[in-house]
């Protein structure tokens, strides 16, 4: 039985107590990332970050054929 997050939640961007969804979109908001979360009884969750590239790959460089991450 597939669940969902209780669309009260999603609406409000978590529950009272609970630091789950306000903590990862405060994190993200600091990375500078998007994230969306979408959720339906029956069907699941879906958790969707984007992440720009000059931030996300901002620490690698290119040397001879191997990357170097910073």
């Amino acid at each position: 039985m597939e669940r969902a997050i209780d669309p009260h939640v999603l609406e409000h961007g978590g529950r009272a107590g609970h630091w789950g969804l306000p903590g990862i979109r405060e994190r993200a908001k600091q990375v500078g990332a998007q994230l969306d979360v979408w959720s339906k009884l029956g069907a699941g969750t879906e958790v969707e970050l984007r992440i720009p590239g000059s931030i996300a790959y901002g620490g690698i460089s290119c040397s001879r054929g191997f990357l170097a991450i910073s």
